[in-house]
């Protein structure tokens, strides 16, 4: 129930109606949850991956380097073209300068940059994140996806700048921790194994170190 509750909050929070997506089943207990969370929310099907068990460590390996910053606002969004401006670059040379200590080279052929504004009506707590662009189009930006959501256009009030997030990504490189990690897998001996039970059966795993 938990987890369809969640899964329900973030599709309302985003305006998706489950009915047309595929559920992906991925952890150790993946498949065990994936058929009463599929039926309970409408989706119309399940994709289990072949190694479910270990996904998300593997997704975390192999992904793009990737570094967020995001930096509070709080300010009224007429009149802050040159804030913004500003924000977005400082926000920008901090990913930059994180993903060079964490040892991805500085290479902007295979950089990929984005910045969203979370924009919400003056008062409000929930906000909209919209791409960034000026002053102008961040309120069309705003007025349409509050539309999208709520069904009807936003009231006329004033509308708040909430915060600026900025995402780095360096594609096609791995970091040295990863890689010297990746290299441990690769050269791994097994050194003992355990009994776990696998497809009715008590087989020996082999536990590597």
């Amino acid at each position: 129930a938990r987890m369809a509750l969640a899964i329900e909050n973030l599709c309302v929070r985003d305006g998706v109606d489950t009915e047309g997506h595929t559920l992906i089943a991925f952890g150790g207990a993946g498949g065990q949850h994936a058929c009463p969370l599929a039926e309970r929310l409408n989706f119309d099907g399940i994709i289990f991956p072949r190694c479910a068990g270990f996904l998300s460590a593997q997704g975390v390996l192999e992904a793009n380097q990737a570094r967020i910053i995001v930096k509070p606002m709080l300010c009224l969004l007429d009149g802050s073209d040159a804030t913004l401006a500003n924000t977005r670059t400082h926000a920008l040379n901090e990913a930059r300068a994180a993903l060079r200590e964490d040892g991805c080279t500085d290479d902007p052929t295979r950089e990929c940059a984005t910045v969203t504004v979370a924009l919400r009506l003056l008062g409000q707590e929930a906000s909209i994140e919209v791409p960034f662009a000026d002053v102008a189009q961040l309120h069309c930006s705003f007025s349409e996806r509050f539309q999208q959501l709520y069904g009807y256009p936003p009231p006329p009030r004033a509308v708040e700048i909430d915060q600026l997030r900025a995402c780095v990504e360096v594609q096609g490189e791995l970091i040295p921790r990863s890689v010297q990690l990746l290299n441990a897998l690769t050269n791994a001996v097994s050194e003992r194994s355990v009994a776990m039970h696998s497809n009715g059966h008590l087989v020996q795993a082999p536990v590597f170190v």
